[in-house]
């Protein structure tokens, strides 16, 4: 995988040549598809040192807009910012917002609409009343929460291995993962920090009355949502 991650960072570095516009556009390319067929996490493509320049985190743009901020959606938005290194303010009557990096802001933004789109269709086809509508989608957002944090960890996970056999071969990498992962996880508490100076009061949102069986089948079928953006058609 260390060799991939080496070609990747190579095209990355190439497709911002502005000598040569069609290189640099097959370049990217390139780099793109090998990203995706290696399912290679943005982070470990970042230089360890440049791996804390992003900007101070703040409040970004919604996550979701609206009067109501359904349980379904606030956990999805919370596992999504959890995920990638930010948090969520509840605005009452406004709807959810991203406060870290414009870059995660960016990402989690983009994959809430496209896994609530999946849960929503999925919902629609097995559900019958709008009881068994909210708790399929609670059940489902259970277990996608539970696959990114399992993937946040694998990809950490992964880079220290990876890291570690680097070093071993008389490349000293191994501290500057360890070190890029902690300043990575400092940030998602900075942004914590910042998020609770602003905030007041909590949301209780609960789940209230469920359906049981509504829950257990989103819990199931929630495996299969996707969380790969490149999946998107058109």
């Amino acid at each position: 995988m260390s060799k991939i991650i080496d070609k990747v960072k190579k095209l990355l570095r190439l497709s911002e040549d502005p000598t040569n516009e069609h290189v640099a556009e097959a370049a990217a390319a390139k780099a793109q598809e090998l990203i995706q067929e290696h399912n290679i996490q943005e982070e470990l493509l970042r230089d360890p040192e440049t791996s804390s320049s992003r900007e101070p985190p703040k409040w970004q743009g919604w996550v979701f807009e609206g009067r109501a901020c359904q349980t379904w959606k606030v956990n999805l938005a919370t596992a999504l910012a959890r995920s990638n290194y930010g948090t969520i303010g509840i605005w009452s009557g406004q709807g959810v917002q991203f406060c870290g990096s414009e870059q995660d802001y960016k990402l989690v933004s983009s994959l809430y609409e496209w896994i609530a789109i999946q849960i929503h269709d999925s919902a629609r086809k097995k559900c019958d009343g709008q009881r068994e509508y909210n708790s399929y989608k609670l059940g489902a957002v259970s277990t996608i929460s539970a696959r990114l944090k399992k993937a946040k960890l694998d990809a950490e996970a992964q880079a220290k291995v990876e890291a570690l056999c680097n070093e071993l071969d008389g490349k000293n990498e191994l501290v500057l993962v360890e070190n890029a992962i902690t300043t990575l996880n400092d940030y998602g508490n900075s942004a914590q920090q910042k998020a609770n100076k602003t905030l007041s009061g909590s949301w209780r949102g609960g789940r209230g009355a469920t359906d049981r069986s509504a829950f257990q089948q989103g819990v199931q079928d929630g495996k299969s949502i996707s969380l790969q953006l490149n999946q998107l058609k058109g």
